[in-house]
Protein backbone atom coordinates (compact mmCIF):
# COMPACT_ATOMS: atom_id res chain seq x y z
CA UNK A 1 0.00 0.00 0.00
CA UNK A 2 2.77 2.35 0.39
CA UNK A 3 3.18 2.61 -3.38
CA UNK A 4 0.04 3.20 -3.68
CA UNK A 5 -0.40 5.70 -1.76
CA UNK A 6 2.08 7.70 -2.69
CA UNK A 7 0.83 7.05 -6.55
CA UNK A 8 -2.01 8.03 -5.34
CA UNK A 9 -0.60 11.47 -3.75
CA UNK A 10 0.92 11.74 -6.78
CA UNK A 11 -2.09 11.73 -9.06
CA UNK A 12 -3.49 14.25 -6.39
CA UNK A 13 -1.28 16.61 -6.34
CA UNK A 14 -0.98 16.21 -10.40
CA UNK A 15 -5.16 16.79 -10.63
CA UNK A 16 -4.58 19.90 -7.96
CA UNK A 17 -2.70 21.09 -10.62
CA UNK A 18 -5.06 21.04 -13.29
CA UNK A 19 -8.17 22.31 -11.28
CA UNK A 20 -7.95 25.60 -11.83
CA UNK A 21 -8.42 24.76 -15.46
CA UNK A 22 -10.48 21.88 -15.76
CA UNK A 23 -12.97 22.61 -12.89
CA UNK A 24 -14.78 25.58 -11.75
CA UNK A 25 -13.72 27.56 -8.92
CA UNK A 26 -16.51 26.43 -6.62
CA UNK A 27 -16.41 22.77 -7.77
CA UNK A 28 -16.01 19.46 -5.93
CA UNK A 29 -12.53 19.82 -5.07
CA UNK A 30 -10.30 16.71 -5.89
CA UNK A 31 -9.54 13.64 -3.69
CA UNK A 32 -7.43 10.84 -4.62
CA UNK A 33 -8.14 7.51 -3.21
CA UNK A 34 -5.75 4.09 -3.19
CA UNK A 35 -8.21 1.19 -2.67
CA UNK A 36 -7.01 -2.21 -2.01
CA UNK A 37 -10.48 -3.99 -0.83
CA UNK A 38 -9.81 -7.08 -2.23
CA UNK A 39 -7.31 -10.10 -1.99
CA UNK A 40 -5.04 -11.25 -5.05
CA UNK A 41 -5.49 -14.94 -5.52
CA UNK A 42 -2.66 -17.16 -4.63
CA UNK A 43 -1.02 -20.29 -6.06
CA UNK A 44 -3.94 -22.55 -4.90
CA UNK A 45 -6.87 -20.33 -6.69
CA UNK A 46 -4.95 -18.06 -8.75
CA UNK A 47 -7.65 -19.63 -11.14
CA UNK A 48 -10.99 -18.24 -9.42
CA UNK A 49 -12.57 -15.63 -9.84
CA UNK A 50 -14.34 -15.57 -6.20
CA UNK A 51 -12.36 -13.55 -4.95
CA UNK A 52 -12.75 -10.59 -7.88
CA UNK A 53 -16.30 -11.31 -7.16
CA UNK A 54 -15.80 -10.26 -3.55
CA UNK A 55 -13.90 -7.23 -4.50
CA UNK A 56 -16.58 -6.18 -6.28
CA UNK A 57 -19.33 -6.39 -3.85
CA UNK A 58 -16.72 -4.09 -2.26
CA UNK A 59 -16.16 -1.35 -4.80
CA UNK A 60 -19.11 -1.26 -5.30
CA UNK A 61 -20.30 -0.55 -1.89
CA UNK A 62 -17.26 2.02 -1.52
CA UNK A 63 -18.44 4.37 -4.80
CA UNK A 64 -22.14 4.32 -3.26
CA UNK A 65 -20.25 5.95 0.13
CA UNK A 66 -18.12 7.86 -2.19
CA UNK A 67 -21.25 9.57 -3.46
CA UNK A 68 -23.27 9.43 0.03
CA UNK A 69 -21.13 11.50 1.67
CA UNK A 70 -20.61 14.28 -1.19
CA UNK A 71 -24.49 14.74 -1.20
CA UNK A 72 -25.43 17.19 -3.94
CA UNK A 73 -21.85 18.00 -4.79
CA UNK A 74 -21.10 14.53 -6.55
CA UNK A 75 -17.81 13.66 -7.42
CA UNK A 76 -16.50 13.04 -10.79
CA UNK A 77 -15.78 9.48 -10.14
CA UNK A 78 -12.92 7.46 -11.61
CA UNK A 79 -11.35 3.97 -11.33
CA UNK A 80 -7.48 2.89 -12.31
CA UNK A 81 -7.69 -0.85 -11.62
CA UNK A 82 -4.28 -2.70 -12.43
CA UNK A 83 -4.19 -6.62 -12.90
CA UNK A 84 -6.27 -8.60 -10.86
CA UNK A 85 -7.92 -5.14 -9.95
CA UNK A 86 -9.30 -4.33 -13.96
CA UNK A 87 -11.24 -8.27 -13.58
CA UNK A 88 -12.50 -6.61 -10.36
CA UNK A 89 -13.36 -3.03 -11.14
CA UNK A 90 -15.02 -4.86 -14.80
CA UNK A 91 -17.58 -7.35 -12.38
CA UNK A 92 -18.27 -4.42 -10.52
CA UNK A 93 -19.49 -2.07 -13.43
CA UNK A 94 -21.13 -4.52 -15.27
CA UNK A 95 -23.08 -5.68 -12.16
CA UNK A 96 -25.53 -2.78 -12.61
CA UNK A 97 -25.07 -1.73 -8.97
CA UNK A 98 -22.94 1.43 -9.86
CA UNK A 99 -20.88 3.58 -12.12
CA UNK A 100 -18.50 5.74 -12.58
CA UNK A 101 -17.04 8.70 -15.07
CA UNK A 102 -13.80 6.49 -16.50
CA UNK A 103 -12.04 3.28 -16.48
CA UNK A 104 -8.68 2.98 -16.91
CA UNK A 105 -7.46 -0.67 -16.97
CA UNK A 106 -3.45 -1.83 -16.57
CA UNK A 107 -1.99 -5.14 -17.45
CA UNK A 108 -5.85 -6.64 -17.10
CA UNK A 109 -5.95 -10.53 -17.40
CA UNK A 110 -9.49 -9.96 -19.07
CA UNK A 111 -13.56 -10.74 -17.72
CA UNK A 112 -16.64 -12.26 -18.89
CA UNK A 113 -17.22 -8.70 -19.95
CA UNK A 114 -17.24 -8.96 -23.47
CA UNK A 115 -17.41 -4.91 -24.29
CA UNK A 116 -17.44 -1.33 -22.38
CA UNK A 117 -20.92 -1.19 -23.84
CA UNK A 118 -21.44 -3.21 -20.67
CA UNK A 119 -19.77 -1.44 -17.97
CA UNK A 120 -21.52 1.49 -15.85
CA UNK A 121 -18.96 4.04 -17.77
CA UNK A 122 -19.98 7.01 -20.42
CA UNK A 123 -18.99 6.32 -24.01
CA UNK A 124 -15.20 6.79 -24.83
CA UNK A 125 -13.99 7.19 -21.23
CA UNK A 126 -13.02 3.25 -20.79
CA UNK A 127 -9.03 2.83 -21.27
CA UNK A 128 -6.75 0.08 -21.18
CA UNK A 129 -2.80 -0.59 -21.73
CA UNK A 130 -0.42 -3.19 -20.92
CA UNK A 131 3.35 -2.65 -20.49
CA UNK A 132 5.77 -4.21 -22.61
CA UNK A 133 6.44 -7.98 -21.76
CA UNK A 134 3.54 -8.08 -19.62
CA UNK A 135 2.87 -11.34 -19.56
CA UNK A 136 -0.76 -11.19 -18.08
CA UNK A 137 -1.97 -8.06 -20.20
CA UNK A 138 -3.86 -9.29 -23.42
CA UNK A 139 -3.85 -13.22 -21.96
CA UNK A 140 -7.83 -13.10 -20.98
CA UNK A 141 -7.00 -15.30 -18.93
CA UNK A 142 -10.54 -14.68 -17.06
CA UNK A 143 -12.13 -14.09 -20.50
CA UNK A 144 -12.17 -11.18 -22.69
CA UNK A 145 -8.86 -9.01 -23.09
CA UNK A 146 -10.38 -5.52 -22.98
CA UNK A 147 -6.93 -4.71 -24.83
CA UNK A 148 -8.54 -6.31 -27.84
CA UNK A 149 -9.88 -3.17 -30.27
CA UNK A 150 -13.68 -5.65 -30.66
CA UNK A 151 -13.76 -4.83 -26.98
CA UNK A 152 -14.10 -0.68 -27.84
CA UNK A 153 -11.58 0.69 -25.32
CA UNK A 154 -9.00 3.53 -25.74
CA UNK A 155 -5.74 1.89 -25.94
CA UNK A 156 -3.18 4.09 -24.20
CA UNK A 157 0.09 4.15 -25.92
CA UNK A 158 3.17 2.92 -23.67
CA UNK A 159 5.75 3.40 -25.75
CA UNK A 160 7.31 5.80 -23.96
CA UNK A 161 9.23 9.25 -25.61
CA UNK A 162 9.41 12.06 -24.86
CA UNK A 163 7.23 15.13 -23.75
CA UNK A 164 7.71 18.37 -26.52
CA UNK A 165 5.79 20.40 -24.40
CA UNK A 166 7.61 19.61 -20.94
CA UNK A 167 11.14 20.93 -22.21
CA UNK A 168 11.79 16.99 -23.38
CA UNK A 169 11.24 15.18 -20.27
CA UNK A 170 11.87 11.29 -21.07
CA UNK A 171 8.85 9.02 -20.04
CA UNK A 172 10.56 5.47 -19.86
CA UNK A 173 8.32 2.52 -21.84
CA UNK A 174 6.96 0.55 -19.47
CA UNK A 175 8.42 -3.18 -19.12
CA UNK A 176 7.08 -6.36 -17.73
Amino acid sequence: MVDFTATAGDVFREQATLAPVAAPANGPGIAVVAWMGYRTPGISNFMSLELAHLGADRLVRTLDGIRAVRNDHEPRLGVVAHSYGSTTAMIALSSGRTRVDSLTMLGSPGSAVTSVDELGVPHGQVYVGGAHWDPVAGTGFFGTDPGRTSFGAAALDLAGGSDPADAGDVFRQPFG
